[in-house]
């Protein structure tokens, strides 16, 4: 499966990909506008399915998977009761630069 903002063609698996340090320079509505927000600001994903995060500066640590033929990302944590979970479309997934997209179509885009 291709994501819709690409990369047509990589070498790289969508693991290895999504994997590493990130961090969000840029935040759109739904509506396509640009600009500053709260949230995940800063997050870490590890291959054995761990994530660290940090949101509204409070860090959060969790879990992590792959669901709909990779298509999306699901994320839990156990910081409230019961257990909280974030679901993203993947917009674009490159080895420096993710765009993830949330329920309400609003994105955020993570640099490496």
């Amino acid at each position: 499966m291709k994501y819709e903002a690409g990369p047509s063609i990589t070498i790289y698996t969508k693991k290895f990909r999504i994997t590493g340090e990130w961090e969000k320079e840029l935040y759109y509505s739904s509506a396509g506008e640009e600009y500053e927000t709260d949230g995940i600001q800063k997050m870490e994903i590890y291959r054995d399915g761990v994530i660290t995060y940090f949101e509204d500066s409070t860090e959060i640590t969790g879990n992590w998977e792959f669901i709909k033929d990779k298509e999306e990302i699901y994320i839990t944590n156990d910081l409230f009761n019961p257990t909280s979970y974030k679901t993203f479309k993947i917009k674009k997934l490159r080895n420096k630069e993710m765009l993830l997209e949330d329920e309400f179509g609003e994105s955020r885009r993570f640099f490496k």
